[in-house]
């Protein structure tokens, strides 16, 4: 996989958190009351990029991190925004989409042995 197919699926499962924190993926309930996202094949019906990729809900992440599930919160705005407020324990790994498609620093750092959630706004 290039550095740019590898940035652009990155982008796009940043939208698909995206569009879990403003509240356009209010899906139907499940058994633990957790609204859970779109599934892929609304997400294809509706033009969404890479609909396959792994979406949770802010609803979803809040239970796991009140939980204690073992799971990495990325802050991808400016740090600007980021030390303006941010998801508590989260760490800051801006994107910046200058037309460099390098891999943002800091990626390789995360571990691979937890859940990692990207969100921005």
């Amino acid at each position: 996989m290039t550095a740019r197919s590898t940035v652009l699926s990155f982008l796009a499962m940043l939208l698909m958190v995206l569009a879990a924190f403003t509240g356009c993926s209010s899906g139907p309930a499940t058994t633990t009351g957790i609204a859970q996202p779109p599934s892929a094949q609304e997400l294809e019906a509706s033009g969404f990029l890479f609909p396959e990729l792994p979406r949770i809900t802010a609803e979803g992440l809040k239970h796991m991190i009140d939980t204690g599930e073992s799971v990495v919160v990325v802050d991808t705005r400016l740090p600007m925004f980021f030390n303006g407020g941010h998801i508590p324990e989260s760490v800051n790994i801006p994107i910046v989409t200058s037309g460099d498609l390098d891999d943002p620093q800091g990626f390789a750092d995360l571990p691979r042995d937890r859940a990692i959630v990207f969100y921005c706004d």
